[in-house]
């Protein structure tokens, strides 16, 4: 998937594993539990403020406010509310998290961990504050902070193990396994999903396919699944409460021990696959697919005991899906000395056709077709199929938009990529609209002045504006630096592209590095004092429509005793 040319500097994922949370012996729900599990995400402390002295209030979307009117107090004073950001990380165990509170207006940001959580009633009431080596009470005065929702015992053991749910697209209730229940633990990038559709509910009759080396299911193992607005019932238990990863709306993650089980959607809303993961989502080890309709039942020219209608080989093999005759222009890669093997903007009609036997998967194109392609773990909406031309000497990474179309398709030869086909015409003209090279209408999808190579396939004079959804900063609590650009949440951010191809952005400006994929690359590094910074922007890209999404990174490096690296990230969507 294109996602593994996503060049990603000083991104790290830490996925958290779940634990036992030991209620006590005895005793009703109201009952006072001490150092329990505190939240898990920090969307937990959304409308709840808590008493530290100073006092904050959670808002939505990682927003908060800050008061603090006591005088000589170790905290920063401020006798008015404040507006500033927060991110929550807990511990792997949640019985502690960090608190990372970013104030604007007094250009502090304020490191604290809470720990020793008390609950009762399954609530949050109080916990202990540490900041800057000093432990303060802490309470919570208003709102429900729902502590984590660790894996758990068994919920309505010994049942019949009937799935339940509704069939035909219907809408179902939660499904009732008779088994355990376990509960998805948030990790590191991840926050809870909201409801899965109604669309993609229900009882599916799936089978495994795409099957990788060291995949500890089997190829066309069979399974019935049931989904309903935030499960995922099979095999007598169901997993609960779903997350998003680093933004990605398009799938719903449940986490079963070693084994992470992410159902994605398709853009008329149904269930497109679950893909199965190593719960951190790598290694990929294959997908669940509806394979039905990959033969028809034909006539039985056998004769036997068992007369089975159809016989076992008889009827035609029938493809699950068809993409094509799409045009799509070449791009050649400027950046790389090699022997084209297709002109600037060369039209070339492709058609991809895919079946239950991934084996018979097919790419047809200028009097040729190619079968028998490798896979790559898919990033919803997007999957990839790589096809090799031995004759060529070239491979063809197919990415497909959610099974309707051609995102692109990456030509390479033994050593490098040295093209695309994409459905932009740079010689004037763009597919996807009425916009033209020139740079007028807006369009992204365009480019009328030269190929990727050397601007990213963007009309000169391009714009687009996306929206803060989160930023971390490493180390947590690090102070903001001076000349770097600082953005707070939900704040709506334009780009534009210049005539050289360059991305500017709140008096920043950023040179076209490289494409990577389905991502453009802009990068700047200067040096001075003994340290130096690096400045990236990466586009996620799609197809005549504006990118998809944006991640911004702003780090330094000093090479002083000890050395140290400071990044600040933004994820815009």
């Amino acid at each position: 998937m294109f996602t593994n040319h996503l060049w990603t500097p000083f991104r790290s994922l830490i996925p958290l594993t779940a634990v036992l949370f030991l209620a006590g012996c005895g005793g009703d729900g109201d009952d006072t539990v001490s150092n329990a599990p505190g939240p898990a995400v920090y969307t937990a402390f959304s409308g709840v403020t808590i008493d530290i002295n100073p006092t904050l209030s959670f808002l939505n979307n990682g927003q908060l406010t800050y008061l603090n009117a006591a005088a000589g107090s170790a905290f920063p004073t401020a006798a008015t509310a404040l507006n500033g950001t927060y991110t929550y990380t807990p511990a792997a165990d949640y019985l502690s998290g960090n608190l990372v509170v970013t104030l604007p207006g007094l250009g502090q940001v304020l490191n604290m961990t809470f720990q020793s959580f008390t609950t009762q009633g399954g609530k949050v009431t109080g916990f202990n504050t540490v900041y800057n080596g000093q432990s303060y009470s802490s309470k919570v005065t208003s709102g429900t902070l729902t502590p984590a929702a660790v894996q758990g015992g068994t919920a309505s053991t010994g049942g019949s193990g009937n799935t339940g749910g509704s069939t035909g697209g219907t809408t179902p209730t939660t499904p009732s396994t008779g088994g355990s229940t376990i509960t998805t633990p948030v990790g590191a990038n991840e926050a809870l999903a909201p409801d899965i559709p109604a669309t993609m509910q229900g009882t599916h009759n799936l089978t495994f396919t795409y099957v990788q080396t060291g995949s500890p299911i089997t190829e066309g193992t069979q399974k019935t699944f049931v989904i309903g607005a935030k499960t995922l019932a099979f095999d007598s238990k169901t997993l609960s409460g779903p997350v998003h990863r680093n933004q990605n709306p398009y799938e719903w993650i449940f986490k079963d021990g070693d084994l992470e089980y992410a159902a994605s959607i398709r853009t008329d809303n149904t269930l497109n696959e679950i893909n199965v993961n190593k719960t951190g989502g790598t290694p990929w080890y294959g997908q669940y697919r509806n394979l039905g309709g990959s033969g028809s039942s034909g006539s039985n020219s056998g004769s036997g005991s068992n007369n089975n209608s159809g016989g076992s080989n008889s009827g035609t093999v029938s493809a699950t899906n068809t993409i094509g005759a799409s045009t799509l222009y070449y791009h050649p890669n400027t950046a790389v000395s090699v022997s084209q093997p297709y002109s600037a903007n060369q039209a070339v009609a492709f058609t991809f056709t895919e079946y239950a036997d991934a084996t018979l998967n097919s790419l047809s194109f200028a009097g040729k077709t190619l079968t028998k392609p490798t896979t790559k773990a898919p990033t919803p909406p997007y999957t990839t199929s790589v096809f090799t031309d031995a004759a060529a000497g070239l491979t063809y990474e197919v990415i497909i938009n959610n099974n309707t179309s051609f995102a692109e398709i990456i030509v390479s030869n033994s050593s490098t990529w040295i093209g695309q086909f994409s459905g932009v015409n740079s010689s004037g003209s763009n597919t996807g609209g009425s916009t033209s090279g020139t740079g007028s209408g807006g369009t992204t999808g365009g480019n009328g002045t030269a190929s990727f190579g050397s601007n990213g396939n963007f009309v000169a004079g391009t714009t687009f504006t996306h929206k803060v959804l989160s930023y971390t900063i490493t180390p947590a609590g690090a102070a903001a630096i001076s000349g770097f650009p600082s953005f707070t949440v939900d704040e709506s951010v334009t780009f534009t592209v210049g005539s050289d191809g360059a991305l500017t952005f709140k008096n920043t400006t950023l040179p076209f590095f490289a494409r990577e994929g389905n991502f453009n690359i802009y990068q700047k590094t200067t040096s001075a004092g003994g340290a130096t910074d690096t400045f990236t922007a990466t586009v996620a890209l799609q197809p005549n429509v504006e990118p998809a999404r944006i991640t911004l990174n702003f780090g330094r490096a000093t090479i002083a005793l000890p050395p140290s690296i400071t990044t600040f990230t933004y994820a815009l969507d």
